[in-house]
């Protein structure tokens, strides 16, 4: 029943295919500012996922001991 319905929809049997996630706007530019902030760009992109974490408290903590602790300390 469920391929009948895929069918009506996209005329074939597969299911319709999702858009890859898109980063909200918000994330991307913190990602960009943690950059700057001497962050790689795998680090600031992991550390601007984390909404938990403040973009001025990472960005001080990687000015006071380096990025490469600062991430292991944020994670």
């Amino acid at each position: 029943m469920m391929a009948s319905v895929f069918r009506s929809r996209t005329g074939s049997n597969e299911p319709p295919k999702e858009e890859p996630a898109k980063p909200e706007k918000h994330i991307l530019w913190r990602q960009q500012q943690l950059q700057r902030a001497g962050f790689d760009e795998t680090q600031a992109a992991l550390i601007a996922g984390a909404r938990h974490i403040d973009l001025h408290m990472a960005m001080d903590l990687a000015e006071k001991a380096g990025p490469e602790l600062a991430t292991k300390i944020l994670l």
